[in-house]
């Protein structure tokens, strides 16, 4: 019973030691409770138990693979608190890394800020290290992530800190022209009026009209306004007016028509296959028939095997 006393005792020393000095790969999966801690706290936005977790020796890198879905703790707090700056700032000052590889997408804390963080917090990870205009594996910076989740604060600061106006990302788009395919039309004024090139075009040719779409006429005005040229073709061939089938409704179809039609657009336009607007729709409707006869006949032929089953 003494020797098992000493064995227990020798054991809980050991473990104890391991805790104050822990020698576990930065950023494997948290297994210890006060660790386990630190992650509850971030998802809480309790600062309070943040700071205590740590001060009780939890790792500011630790990632759960259970609760968390893998998140590391600074990304799950840039996650769940974007704008709260102490939370941050109590992490990076414990030792996460301002640059590590998030959990998904090969992303950096920056550009998970760039979606819905304050300036202040983009100051903060500038201050502690982190590259202004880093982009992901498809070439994504932090001011295409803000470009496109419409964050008009972050693009703003991006650009006054000296973010670059014309870094190409996914299919070679600024941006500008990730921010048309968003349809932010705040976002595309504050650019176009800091310097960005509406005339830009992606890796396949299409222009920021074609991006845009035939989904908010006063995006199309903007564009239009600064010279984006309506007639000039896309990736296939096709002009912004052929791209009426696409329109989520007729109401926003007529009245971006409304607004072509008033820049003097050509209505009776060839499409790389020589088709019009109108040829283009009337094969769009015979293509919808022909999938609802299609659609028709398979659920006929499976109301006649039910049929057949029960007999």
């Amino acid at each position: 019973m003494h020797t098992l006393t000493i064995a227990a005792c020798a054991a809980a020393c050991a473990l104890l030691a391991g805790c104050a000095t822990s020698t576990r790969d930065p950023g494997a999966p948290a297994t210890r409770e006060v660790d386990l801690q630190l992650l509850r706290g971030i998802e809480q936005g309790r600062l309070d138990l943040v700071q205590a977790a740590l001060e009780e020796g939890a790792d500011p890198r630790a990632r759960s693979e259970g609760l968390f879905f893998g998140q590391s703790a600074l990304e799950l707090a840039i996650d769940e608190a974007p704008t709260d700056v102490a939370l941050l700032r109590c992490l990076l000052d414990a030792g996460a890394d301002p640059e590590e590889v998030l959990h998904s997408f090969d992303e950096r804390p920056l550009q998970l800020l760039a979606r819905r963080g304050s300036p202040e917090a983009i100051e903060l990870f500038l201050e502690r290290g982190a590259e202004l205009a880093r982009g992901d594996e498809s070439g994504e910076t932090p001011l295409h992530v803000a470009a496109k989740a419409g964050n008009l604060a972050a693009v703003e600061f991006l650009i006054a800190r000296g973010h670059p106006l014309e870094c190409r990302g996914s299919n070679g788009r600024t941006p500008l022209l990730a921010a048309c395919a968003q349809r932010r039309l705040d976002v595309v004024r504050a650019l176009i009026a800091r310097g960005a090139d509406p005339l830009a075009v992606t890796r396949d040719g299409r222009s920021a009209l074609v991006l845009a779409g035939w989904v908010n006429p006063e995006l199309l005005r903007c564009l239009l306004e600064v010279g984006v040229d309506p007639e000039r073709p896309g990736a296939q061939g096709e002009r912004l007016v052929h791209l009426v089938p696409d329109a989520p409704s007729p109401e926003a179809a007529g009245r971006c028509l409304e607004v072509l039609r008033a820049h003097g657009v050509d209505f009776d336009a060839l499409d790389s296959d020589g088709r019009t607007l109108f040829e283009r729709l009337d094969l769009a409707a015979r293509e919808l028939q022909a999938a609802y006869r299609r659609d028709l006949a398979r659920l006929e032929a499976l109301r006649a095997a039910c049929v057949a089953a029960q007999r």
